[in-house]
């Protein structure tokens, strides 16, 4: 199977290509161009790393190159490539032996092999003697560990590097059981890996730990190969290669490229990562949150460029490609980049520059924050301030801007027509202005812009006196707008308002208002439409509501009720739309529900036009009076009935007894004399009953 390097993240890729210790090219399967050296390889040949791109990879082969055929053939076929020794030529010409193995792997959708060269060295005069010094040289100075075990796992050889690497003598590590110095955590899987070797020519071990004392260790990887046929070695030979920086190196790595996961997912910001070596762009998924766009469609150098706006691509384009040219490290642009609704947003975009320890630019990082409210914002204020440069020369009010960094005041030419200053004599400072409030409020207008500048007011609005170039002081009304900076107040903005005769005004109208307030009748004031515009304390002590409940409300809908006189009321709409005054006296009832009479003069008022200005109603309670109309009303109607029964229910009695007192009188008749006393008696009790009907009608109704 071929390693997909591709899926890798960049970042690891090129931190463990370029940091490998030994020299690494990587090459096109079919063509033989190199696409890719590390730093080592670079050293090791005297090539630049741009000479290196595009060369044939045959060209550090001299002459002959039949051994790197045979074992291309070995790799493209999926076999793994077995070590072998070659003479490879250096840009000076030096000839070396080299030691290669080299893989397959996936590299921008290619089909590429990755060379590794573990040994180089010069090739000199080839005599047994000096072979045996170069071998001895080789094993003394050699990053790698060769030794030898037999059968049974015990060193018959090994190395004079073990006592570079691991400060023993080669004698005291002979005979050892070399299973012994792996430590426990993985000695089960390197003795598996071991049972492989009678199967295998040659075994690879992945990296575990070497322990060379009680409390140190070092990360080997090693090579096995089986030489039990060979005479000379009789055993299994032993290439240990200590990893132990790699490993360590591709840890913090790890750990560098997990921090940065993280910080791609805890910022808001679109943030990616351009390989400059392959080309492919990779994105985290602030391109989603921000712009609407699947990371995964975006691994073009041309898709970024695509979706700048077309007003923008020509100046970025220049300036990447400028910053990389001229190894810039940092840069940062603004631009506007199109979302996947067709929309742009502003962007502000920083970006850094990797360069290799060889000045070999390797990629580019960069972070897109979208900035577009305040680029909006930004536009307000461009729109504002020209607004406000309009105003600031036409407005009649005295328009200041104060910068509190510099302690400097801009006035307008109002300064002059109000306050009688003129503009090029005028102090442009704060304690310039402030020395022209009165005494008597400057405490209080100093303290309120101090107040809202420690809480982060936006705007203010102060009423003060100012002193008149002619020492006079107007009444003013400060409204101002207040900008921040980092939290600070850096400028105050604002409009001194000329209201002097509107302030006396206000003052000559609260003493009036002061007075009706003393007044005992109730005053309803209302606007042309009959709304209320404003009722005195005695309304709400007589009706129950509140200015506030009676504000905008029409007084006949307010207070009238079901007892209410409809012909009073027609007389009242009448004169109302008429614009005429009238006087009236009506039913009217209480928040609560309680009936009173009041007596209502009515005015309309006009302004010095002739126009309504509205109607002023002044309002006396006349409740007791009412009912003591009532009762003495009812009191009338008693007597007259009483009259009445003393005229015409007594004289019927009265004269039946004279009558009878008459008749009797010349009556002899004593049996006919007993009848009229019978009568008699019968009609002074009918008087008896009408006097007692007349008495009881005058105790009941309390006459």
């Amino acid at each position: 199977m071929i390693p997909q390097l591709a899926n890798l993240k960049t970042v690891n890729y090129r931190e463990l290509f370029n940091h490998c210790p030994l020299p690494q090219l990587v090459f096109n399967a079919d063509t033989f161009q190199v696409l890719d050296a590390n730093l080592m390889a670079v050293k090791a040949y005297g090539y630049t790393y741009d000479e290196f791109l595009g060369m044939d990879i045959r060209n550090l082969w001299p002459g002959k190159i039949s051994g790197f055929n045979h074992a291309i053939t070995g790799i493209k076929t999926g076999d793994p490539a077995t070590a072998i020794w070659n003479k490879h030529v250096k840009k000076n010409g030096q000839a070396f032996c080299v030691k290669l193995t080299g893989r397959p792997v996936a590299f921008s959708d290619n089909k590429v092999i990755l060379l590794t060269i573990s040994v180089l060295t010069p090739v000199t005069q080839n005599t047994p003697v000096l072979a045996e010094k170069r071998l001895q040289a080789l094993l003394q100075h050699s990053t790698d560990l060769m030794a030898v075990i037999n059968s049974e796992g015990l060193y018959t050889y090994i190395s004079p590097a073990v006592e570079k690497y691991w400060g023993v003598k080669s004698r005291d590590v002979l005979g050892y059981n070399s299973f012994s110095f792996i430590h426990r955590e993985d000695r089960v899987r390197v003795l598996k890996e071991f049972s492989k070797i009678g199967k295998e020519p040659e075994v690879k071990i992945l990296p575990f730990r070497y322990v060379y004392s009680k409390r140190h260790y070092r990360w080997v990887e090693v090579t096995l190969v089986n030489a039990f046929n060979d005479p000379a070695v009789n055993g299994t030979i032993i290439t240990s290669r200590d990893v132990t920086a790699c490993l360590e190196a591709n840890r913090k790595l790890i750990e560098h490229v997990k921090r940065y996961n993280i910080l791609s997912k805890a910022t808001s910001d679109a943030i990616w990562e351009w390989d400059l070596i392959s080309g492919k762009i990779t994105w985290n998924r602030g391109l989603k949150g921000i712009f609407g766009h699947e990371p995964i469609q975006a691994g073009s150098v041309k898709w970024w460029y695509d979706h700048i706006h077309p007003d923008d691509i020509e100046r970025i384009k220049k300036k990447v490609q400028a910053g990389i040219a001229g190894k810039i490290e940092k840069r940062k642009e603004e631009y506007r980049f199109r979302c996947a609704d067709g929309s742009y947003r502003h962007v502000l975009e920083r970006s850094f520059l990797d360069i290799s320890g060889a000045g070999i630019p390797l990629r580019l990082i960069g972070a897109m924050q979208d900035i577009t409210e305040k680029k909006q914002k930004e536009e307000e204020l461009r729109e504002n301030l020209k607004r406000y440069q309009l105003i600031f020369n036409v407005t009649h009010d005295a328009i200041y801007e104060w910068d509190i960094m510099d302690n400097s005041i801009i006035w307008n030419r109002s300064i002059a027509s109000v306050f009688g200053y003129n503009l090029t004599t005028v102090n442009v400072t704060k304690e310039w202005w402030i020395g022209k409030i009165h005494p008597d409020d400057a405490n209080k207008a100093n303290g309120q812009l101090d107040h809202a500048t420690r809480n982060n007011y936006l705007s203010l609005t102060r009423h003060y006196r100012f002193r008149c170039a002619d020492g006079a002081y107007k009444f003013i009304v400060d409204h101002c707008k207040i900008i921040y900076s980092g939290g600070t107040a850096v400028k105050v903005i604002g409009a001194l308002k000329d209201i002097d005769e509107l302030e006396k005004i206000y003052i000559e109208n609260k003493r009036l208002i002061s007075l009706i307030e003393k007044i005992d009748n109730v005053i309803i004031i209302t606007d042309p439409e009959g709304k209320i515009t404003w009722v005195n304390t005695a309304f709400t002590s007589l009706t129950g509501f509140s200015f506030r409940e009676a504000l905008g409300r029409s007084p006949g809908l307010l207070l009238q009720g079901s007892e209410t006189d409809e012909n009073t009321r027609n007389k009242m709409r009448y004169a109302l739309l008429n614009r005429q005054s009238f006087s009236v006296e009506i039913v009217n009832y209480t928040k609560t529900g309680r009936k009173y009479w009041v007596r209502i003069t009515c005015t309309a008022v006009f302004d010095d036009k002739g126009n309504l200005s509205g109607f002023v109603a002044i309002e006396q309670e006349i409740t007791e009076k009412k009912e003591r109309e009532a009762r003495l009303s009812r009191q009338t109607e008693i007597l007259k009935r009483v009259a009445w029964m003393s005229s015409h229910e007594i004289r019927r009695p009265v004269a039946n007894i004279l009558g009878i007192i008459d008749i009797a009188g010349v009556c002899n008749d004593e049996p006919e004399r007993n009848e009229y006393w019978i009568l008699l008696k019968r009609s002074a009790l009918e008087l008896d009953h009408i006097i007692k009907n007349i008495s009881d009608t005058i105790h009941h109704h309390d006459l």
